[in-house]
């Protein structure tokens, strides 16, 4: 532990975000004070590496004591220093609302599942980029055709204007709410300043999203999503057959009887 604290909990490897309403020079004077004698260190991460990209798309499943199923399809995503990325935060933004083409079919048309939407995680490497869904686990094959074939016609045609604008809003609007709480705008622009994006990066946020058009969408779509391989991951209940293959002999035997 004394090697953990040694190596990251360092002057190089830090940063100080202060956020409400205090006076700035002398909460600096306290910081200083009480962290002025800390050792420098390092930073700790200067060399992440992404994972090997998918040779292929890739099936796994997992047996659940859950009452409900789900089906998350997972593609590369990107790093927070892409340019692709606010295209992708507007994709995921316009996938997630009870508004979008996948609940409105899947959810309200089809009746075949309880939530649907998407998600994304960004970091120094590429993360991840995921449609996902629940399901009563008797409908998980035919729902899992719906969110793939919703997926494939988002790879191919983008989002539609309504989609676009509506998405831009949604994002903006959170960001400027999350912003108006210190304890989440000061984690945010610490992580910025950590990640060498710099603290004020949020001021390019509204402009950056505005300037995003619908050809860069369905380019970004396209790029991210069409014949790109992913994994599919499946989680559902065990079967009535998995139950008693679980049982102990003796017990199925005297059920027999």
């Amino acid at each position: 532990m004394l090697e953990f604290r040694d190596r990251y909990v360092v002057a190089k490897n830090g940063v100080v975000s202060i956020f409400g309403n205090v006076n700035a020079a002398e909460v600096k004077q306290l910081f200083e004070q009480a962290l002025g004698k800390m050792k420098p260190g390092a930073l700790a991460l200067t060399d992440a590496k992404p994972p090997a990209p998918l040779a292929k798309i890739d099936n796994v499943e997992s047996k659940k004591e859950k009452t409900q199923g789900v089906i998350m399809v997972g593609y590369r995503g990107v790093d927070v220093f892409s340019k692709d990325r606010h295209a992708l935060g507007l994709i995921d933004e316009a996938s997630s609302d009870l508004g979008s083409r996948f609940f409105i079919r899947i959810r309200e048309q089809m009746g075949l599942a309880y939530f649907v939407g998407a998600s994304q995680m960004q970091g120094l490497v590429p993360g991840l980029f995921a449609f996902y869904l629940g399901t009563d686990p008797q409908k998980i094959e035919p729902v899992k055709t719906a969110l793939l074939d919703e997926i494939r016609k988002l790879a191919n045609d983008g989002l539609t204007q309504e989609e676009l604008t509506r998405a831009k809003k949604k994002l903006i609007g959170q960001q400027q709410i999350a912003n108006q709480s210190n304890d989440s705008f000061g984690y945010q622009c610490a992580l910025d300043e950590l990640y060498g994006l710099g603290f004020d990066h949020y001021k390019k946020l509204e402009p950056e999203v505005n300037a995003v058009a619908l050809d860069e969408i369905k380019r970004v779509a396209a790029k991210y999503f069409r014949a790109q391989p992913f994994v599919l991951a499946t989680v559902r209940p065990p079967s009535s057959a998995d139950a008693t293959a679980g049982r102990p002999e003796g017990t199925a035997a005297a059920k027999q009887k």
